[in-house]
């Protein structure tokens, strides 16, 4: 983040990392993870960060190229807490992509 919002303080780091492994019939099995660095100095009435660092998420999931430009993919999405240490959602994502 670069500035304050009502979600964020200036200066929060979001962290990713993705690994995707080819199936057989053009399936890949998708797995990725987030993470955060927060930074409390901007905290006011909207934001209260009480973590300095925090798992935001933990993904799983299948994808298939259904046509050459198509891929279509469905993934579980393990939510983890936020700044604020609120647990997030679990969901279940349903994808489709289109590749010019």
């Amino acid at each position: 983040m670069l500035t304050d919002v009502n979600y964020a303080n200036a200066e929060d780091v979001y962290l990713s990392a993705a690994y995707s492994y080819p199936l057989p019939q053009n399936f890949n099995l998708n797995t990725s993870v987030g993470a955060s660095l927060y930074n409390a100095s901007g905290d006011d009435q909207l934001i209260q960060t009480t973590e300095s660092f925090s798992s935001n998420e933990a993904r799983i999931g299948l994808s298939k190229t259904v046509a050459k430009r198509i891929e279509l993919s469905l993934d579980y999405v393990y939510g983890g807490k936020g700044c604020d240490d609120i647990d997030f959602d679990n969901h279940i994502v349903v994808g489709a992509n289109f590749n010019f």
